[in-house]
Protein backbone atom coordinates (compact mmCIF):
# COMPACT_ATOMS: atom_id res chain seq x y z
CA UNK A 1 0.00 0.00 0.00
CA UNK A 2 0.91 3.82 -0.73
CA UNK A 3 -0.46 6.48 1.20
CA UNK A 4 0.76 9.92 0.11
CA UNK A 5 -0.30 12.73 2.82
CA UNK A 6 0.18 16.39 2.91
CA UNK A 7 2.36 18.49 5.78
CA UNK A 8 0.59 22.19 5.35
CA UNK A 9 3.10 23.55 7.79
CA UNK A 10 6.80 23.76 8.66
CA UNK A 11 5.85 23.34 12.25
CA UNK A 12 3.58 20.45 11.67
CA UNK A 13 6.36 18.76 9.85
CA UNK A 14 8.39 19.35 12.99
CA UNK A 15 5.39 17.81 15.51
CA UNK A 16 5.28 14.64 13.57
CA UNK A 17 8.81 14.19 13.47
CA UNK A 18 9.40 14.50 16.99
CA UNK A 19 6.01 12.09 17.23
CA UNK A 20 6.01 10.05 14.93
CA UNK A 21 9.31 9.74 12.97
CA UNK A 22 12.31 10.34 15.12
CA UNK A 23 13.44 6.69 15.61
CA UNK A 24 14.00 3.76 12.56
CA UNK A 25 14.13 0.34 12.31
CA UNK A 26 15.50 -0.97 9.45
CA UNK A 27 18.95 -3.37 10.79
CA UNK A 28 18.96 -1.37 14.17
CA UNK A 29 19.20 2.01 12.60
CA UNK A 30 17.85 4.49 15.19
CA UNK A 31 17.82 7.19 12.67
CA UNK A 32 16.28 7.63 9.54
CA UNK A 33 18.20 7.66 6.05
CA UNK A 34 18.21 10.62 3.70
CA UNK A 35 17.47 9.96 0.09
CA UNK A 36 16.91 11.45 -3.27
CA UNK A 37 19.33 12.66 -5.87
CA UNK A 38 18.47 16.39 -4.22
CA UNK A 39 19.83 15.34 -0.80
CA UNK A 40 22.89 14.79 -2.46
CA UNK A 41 23.31 18.17 -3.90
CA UNK A 42 22.98 19.66 -0.54
CA UNK A 43 25.76 17.05 1.23
CA UNK A 44 22.93 15.18 2.67
CA UNK A 45 23.77 11.44 3.13
CA UNK A 46 23.26 8.96 5.77
CA UNK A 47 21.53 9.09 9.18
CA UNK A 48 19.18 12.06 9.75
CA UNK A 49 19.69 14.54 12.31
CA UNK A 50 16.54 16.34 13.87
CA UNK A 51 18.00 20.00 13.49
CA UNK A 52 18.78 18.77 9.36
CA UNK A 53 15.07 18.08 9.07
CA UNK A 54 13.95 20.98 10.78
CA UNK A 55 15.86 23.13 8.78
CA UNK A 56 14.53 21.66 5.39
CA UNK A 57 10.72 21.55 6.62
CA UNK A 58 11.40 25.70 7.25
CA UNK A 59 12.31 26.01 3.82
CA UNK A 60 16.03 26.25 5.27
CA UNK A 61 19.23 25.37 3.81
CA UNK A 62 20.71 22.62 6.29
CA UNK A 63 24.15 24.13 7.87
CA UNK A 64 23.48 27.75 6.87
CA UNK A 65 20.31 29.02 7.20
CA UNK A 66 19.73 30.84 4.32
CA UNK A 67 16.53 30.49 2.57
CA UNK A 68 16.15 27.68 0.23
CA UNK A 69 13.39 27.92 -2.11
CA UNK A 70 11.62 31.25 -2.45
CA UNK A 71 7.69 31.85 -1.58
CA UNK A 72 5.63 34.65 -2.00
CA UNK A 73 3.59 34.64 1.30
CA UNK A 74 4.73 33.13 4.99
CA UNK A 75 1.42 32.94 6.67
CA UNK A 76 -2.49 33.03 5.70
CA UNK A 77 -5.51 33.68 7.43
CA UNK A 78 -7.21 30.15 8.91
CA UNK A 79 -10.19 30.00 11.76
CA UNK A 80 -8.66 28.42 14.66
CA UNK A 81 -11.14 27.57 17.81
CA UNK A 82 -10.07 28.93 20.76
CA UNK A 83 -10.83 28.28 24.19
CA UNK A 84 -11.81 31.92 26.25
CA UNK A 85 -11.00 31.19 30.28
CA UNK A 86 -12.80 34.75 31.05
CA UNK A 87 -16.10 33.38 29.68
CA UNK A 88 -15.47 29.18 30.04
CA UNK A 89 -16.64 29.21 26.15
CA UNK A 90 -14.80 28.12 22.58
CA UNK A 91 -14.90 30.42 20.07
CA UNK A 92 -13.59 30.93 16.34
CA UNK A 93 -11.33 33.48 16.18
CA UNK A 94 -8.76 34.52 12.76
CA UNK A 95 -5.03 33.33 13.11
CA UNK A 96 -2.02 33.16 11.25
CA UNK A 97 -1.21 29.96 9.52
CA UNK A 98 1.91 29.12 7.81
CA UNK A 99 1.37 29.23 3.86
CA UNK A 100 3.40 27.32 2.75
CA UNK A 101 3.57 23.41 2.33
CA UNK A 102 6.13 21.82 3.91
CA UNK A 103 6.53 18.33 2.33
CA UNK A 104 4.58 15.08 1.90
CA UNK A 105 4.87 11.66 3.65
CA UNK A 106 4.65 8.69 1.37
CA UNK A 107 4.02 5.60 3.32
CA UNK A 108 4.95 2.37 1.70
CA UNK A 109 3.06 -0.60 3.49
CA UNK A 110 4.16 -4.40 2.70
CA UNK A 111 1.43 -7.26 2.60
CA UNK A 112 0.38 -8.31 6.22
CA UNK A 113 1.93 -11.94 5.82
CA UNK A 114 5.11 -10.53 5.15
CA UNK A 115 4.93 -8.59 8.09
CA UNK A 116 3.95 -11.48 10.44
CA UNK A 117 7.22 -13.30 8.59
CA UNK A 118 9.82 -10.82 9.66
CA UNK A 119 8.50 -10.46 13.15
CA UNK A 120 8.93 -14.22 13.47
CA UNK A 121 12.20 -14.89 11.65
CA UNK A 122 13.72 -11.34 11.99
CA UNK A 123 14.68 -12.25 8.02
CA UNK A 124 17.24 -9.60 6.99
CA UNK A 125 17.29 -10.67 3.88
CA UNK A 126 13.58 -10.52 3.14
CA UNK A 127 14.18 -6.40 4.50
CA UNK A 128 16.79 -5.95 1.94
CA UNK A 129 14.72 -6.73 -0.54
CA UNK A 130 11.54 -4.56 0.69
CA UNK A 131 14.23 -1.70 1.03
CA UNK A 132 15.48 -2.19 -2.70
CA UNK A 133 11.92 -2.01 -3.72
CA UNK A 134 11.34 1.30 -1.89
CA UNK A 135 14.56 2.78 -3.27
CA UNK A 136 13.28 1.69 -7.01
CA UNK A 137 10.16 2.87 -6.59
CA UNK A 138 11.36 5.69 -5.11
CA UNK A 139 13.77 6.73 -8.00
CA UNK A 140 10.32 6.10 -10.44
CA UNK A 141 9.16 9.26 -8.69
CA UNK A 142 11.74 11.03 -8.59
CA UNK A 143 12.22 10.92 -11.92
CA UNK A 144 9.14 12.18 -12.72
CA UNK A 145 9.33 14.94 -10.03
CA UNK A 146 8.84 18.43 -11.11
CA UNK A 147 8.39 22.27 -10.50
CA UNK A 148 5.97 25.13 -11.74
CA UNK A 149 7.32 27.34 -14.55
CA UNK A 150 5.49 30.83 -14.33
CA UNK A 151 6.26 34.55 -15.95
CA UNK A 152 7.64 35.26 -19.19
CA UNK A 153 10.15 33.24 -21.17
CA UNK A 154 12.62 34.78 -23.53
CA UNK A 155 10.06 34.65 -26.55
CA UNK A 156 8.23 36.86 -24.36
CA UNK A 157 5.09 34.60 -24.18
CA UNK A 158 3.57 34.06 -20.81
CA UNK A 159 4.34 30.52 -19.57
CA UNK A 160 1.99 28.47 -17.23
CA UNK A 161 3.58 25.06 -17.69
CA UNK A 162 5.43 22.42 -15.06
CA UNK A 163 9.26 21.12 -15.91
CA UNK A 164 10.73 18.12 -14.68
CA UNK A 165 13.39 18.61 -12.58
CA UNK A 166 14.22 14.88 -11.91
CA UNK A 167 15.60 15.60 -8.26
CA UNK A 168 13.92 15.32 -5.09
CA UNK A 169 14.80 15.21 -1.17
CA UNK A 170 13.52 12.70 1.04
CA UNK A 171 13.97 10.99 5.06
CA UNK A 172 12.66 7.80 4.84
CA UNK A 173 11.92 6.09 8.62
CA UNK A 174 11.29 2.06 9.11
CA UNK A 175 8.38 1.34 11.26
CA UNK A 176 7.23 -2.34 12.85
CA UNK A 177 3.87 -1.47 14.13
CA UNK A 178 0.87 -0.19 14.14
CA UNK A 179 -0.67 1.97 16.85
CA UNK A 180 -1.75 0.03 19.63
CA UNK A 181 -5.75 -1.80 19.99
CA UNK A 182 -6.06 -2.38 23.51
CA UNK A 183 -2.79 -1.53 24.60
CA UNK A 184 -1.54 -4.42 21.78
CA UNK A 185 0.07 -3.04 18.39
CA UNK A 186 -0.28 -5.78 14.62
CA UNK A 187 2.79 -5.86 13.47
CA UNK A 188 3.03 -3.46 10.35
CA UNK A 189 6.12 -2.78 8.37
CA UNK A 190 5.88 0.15 6.17
CA UNK A 191 8.36 2.96 5.39
CA UNK A 192 7.64 6.33 5.73
CA UNK A 193 9.58 8.40 3.10
CA UNK A 194 8.60 12.53 3.85
CA UNK A 195 9.69 14.08 0.97
CA UNK A 196 10.36 17.80 1.17
CA UNK A 197 8.68 20.60 -1.01
CA UNK A 198 11.82 21.42 -2.69
CA UNK A 199 13.57 20.31 -5.86
CA UNK A 200 16.56 21.97 -7.74
CA UNK A 201 15.75 23.22 -11.07
CA UNK A 202 18.67 22.80 -13.34
CA UNK A 203 17.47 25.26 -16.30
CA UNK A 204 16.84 28.06 -13.90
CA UNK A 205 19.97 27.03 -11.39
CA UNK A 206 17.71 27.25 -8.37
CA UNK A 207 15.89 25.62 -5.91
CA UNK A 208 12.22 25.84 -5.88
CA UNK A 209 8.73 24.40 -4.64
CA UNK A 210 7.97 21.08 -6.15
CA UNK A 211 4.55 20.18 -7.90
CA UNK A 212 3.10 17.09 -6.31
CA UNK A 213 0.06 17.15 -8.15
CA UNK A 214 0.87 14.54 -10.94
CA UNK A 215 2.44 12.24 -8.22
CA UNK A 216 -0.34 12.52 -5.95
CA UNK A 217 -2.65 11.33 -9.26
CA UNK A 218 0.26 8.41 -10.23
CA UNK A 219 -0.32 7.21 -6.66
CA UNK A 220 -1.82 3.52 -7.54
CA UNK A 221 0.50 3.55 -10.64
CA UNK A 222 3.69 3.92 -8.06
CA UNK A 223 1.93 1.67 -5.32
CA UNK A 224 1.57 -1.26 -8.08
CA UNK A 225 5.15 -1.17 -8.88
CA UNK A 226 6.33 -1.01 -5.28
CA UNK A 227 3.96 -4.39 -4.99
CA UNK A 228 4.92 -6.28 -8.43
CA UNK A 229 8.73 -5.43 -7.79
CA UNK A 230 9.06 -7.31 -4.14
CA UNK A 231 6.73 -10.13 -5.03
CA UNK A 232 9.28 -10.29 -8.27
CA UNK A 233 11.98 -10.84 -5.69
CA UNK A 234 10.59 -12.81 -3.38
CA UNK A 235 9.57 -15.18 -5.96
CA UNK A 236 13.26 -15.11 -7.06
CA UNK A 237 14.31 -16.06 -3.52
CA UNK A 238 12.11 -19.09 -3.27
CA UNK A 239 8.86 -17.80 -1.67
CA UNK A 240 5.33 -18.37 -2.72
CA UNK A 241 2.60 -16.22 -2.91
CA UNK A 242 -0.86 -16.07 -3.85
CA UNK A 243 -2.44 -13.10 -5.68
CA UNK A 244 -5.03 -10.85 -3.29
CA UNK A 245 -7.68 -8.44 -4.88
CA UNK A 246 -5.04 -5.71 -4.15
CA UNK A 247 -1.67 -6.99 -3.96
CA UNK A 248 -0.30 -10.26 -2.84
CA UNK A 249 0.42 -12.08 0.65
CA UNK A 250 2.81 -15.15 1.08
CA UNK A 251 0.97 -18.64 0.38
CA UNK A 252 2.82 -20.05 3.55
CA UNK A 253 0.43 -17.67 5.56
CA UNK A 254 -3.38 -18.63 6.33
CA UNK A 255 -6.38 -15.60 5.83
CA UNK A 256 -7.08 -16.32 9.32
CA UNK A 257 -3.76 -15.74 10.67
CA UNK A 258 -3.70 -12.25 8.40
CA UNK A 259 -7.27 -11.51 10.12
CA UNK A 260 -6.12 -11.80 13.64
CA UNK A 261 -3.29 -9.11 13.15
CA UNK A 262 -5.56 -6.64 11.06
CA UNK A 263 -7.66 -5.45 14.13
CA UNK A 264 -6.57 -2.22 13.16
CA UNK A 265 -8.19 -2.77 9.60
CA UNK A 266 -11.51 -3.94 11.25
CA UNK A 267 -11.50 -0.48 13.55
CA UNK A 268 -11.09 1.35 9.77
CA UNK A 269 -14.11 -0.74 8.50
CA UNK A 270 -15.88 -0.26 11.20
CA UNK A 271 -15.55 3.85 11.48
CA UNK A 272 -16.16 3.57 7.76
CA UNK A 273 -19.70 2.26 7.89
CA UNK A 274 -20.62 4.91 10.01
CA UNK A 275 -20.81 8.13 8.16
CA UNK A 276 -21.19 10.36 12.09
CA UNK A 277 -18.08 8.97 13.25
CA UNK A 278 -15.17 11.45 14.27
CA UNK A 279 -12.04 10.53 16.02
CA UNK A 280 -10.17 12.98 17.05
CA UNK A 281 -6.47 13.10 17.78
CA UNK A 282 -4.26 15.21 19.62
CA UNK A 283 -2.30 17.54 17.62
CA UNK A 284 -5.19 17.53 14.63
CA UNK A 285 -4.83 19.48 11.79
CA UNK A 286 -1.95 19.03 9.76
CA UNK A 287 -0.92 15.47 8.75
CA UNK A 288 -2.92 12.75 9.28
CA UNK A 289 -1.70 10.40 11.70
CA UNK A 290 -3.02 13.35 14.17
CA UNK A 291 -5.94 14.27 11.94
CA UNK A 292 -8.89 12.42 9.98
CA UNK A 293 -9.18 9.44 12.04
CA UNK A 294 -7.78 6.03 12.34
CA UNK A 295 -4.80 4.71 9.52
CA UNK A 296 -3.60 1.50 8.92
CA UNK A 297 0.30 2.61 9.07
CA UNK A 298 -0.75 4.84 11.93
CA UNK A 299 2.45 4.00 13.92
CA UNK A 300 3.69 4.50 17.49
CA UNK A 301 7.47 4.60 17.34
CA UNK A 302 8.14 4.11 20.83
CA UNK A 303 5.52 1.44 21.39
CA UNK A 304 8.56 -0.75 21.35
CA UNK A 305 7.95 -4.58 20.18
CA UNK A 306 9.59 -6.19 23.64
CA UNK A 307 6.45 -6.02 25.23
CA UNK A 308 4.39 -7.54 22.69
CA UNK A 309 6.27 -10.03 21.72
CA UNK A 310 5.04 -12.97 23.93
CA UNK A 311 1.45 -11.90 23.27
CA UNK A 312 2.48 -12.19 19.34
CA UNK A 313 3.79 -15.50 19.65
CA UNK A 314 0.68 -17.04 21.26
CA UNK A 315 -1.28 -15.51 18.15
CA UNK A 316 1.38 -17.07 16.02
CA UNK A 317 0.77 -20.22 17.73
CA UNK A 318 -2.97 -20.44 17.58
CA UNK A 319 -2.82 -19.51 13.39
CA UNK A 320 -1.15 -20.90 10.65
CA UNK A 321 1.97 -19.99 9.53
CA UNK A 322 4.51 -21.86 7.38
CA UNK A 323 8.07 -20.47 7.66
CA UNK A 324 9.28 -21.27 4.11
CA UNK A 325 10.06 -20.87 0.46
Amino acid sequence: MLRITMSVSGEGATKYFDAALATSKYYGSERGQWGGKGAELLGLRGDVSRKDFIALASNKRPGTGETLTVRMKTTRKQKEVVFDEKTDTRKQEDGDVSNRRAGYDFCFSVPKSVSLYLVETGDRAVEQLIHESFKETMLDIENRMETRVRGKGEDGQVRNEERITGNLIYASFVHTETRPIDGIPDPHYHIHAFTFNATFDPEEERWKAGEFGNIKRDAPFYEAAFHARLAEKLLENGFAIRRTDRDFEFASVSRELIEKFSKRTRLIEQLNQCSTACVEIEGSGDLNPWSGGIREDDDDAGSGTSCCGSCWERCLCGGSLFLGG
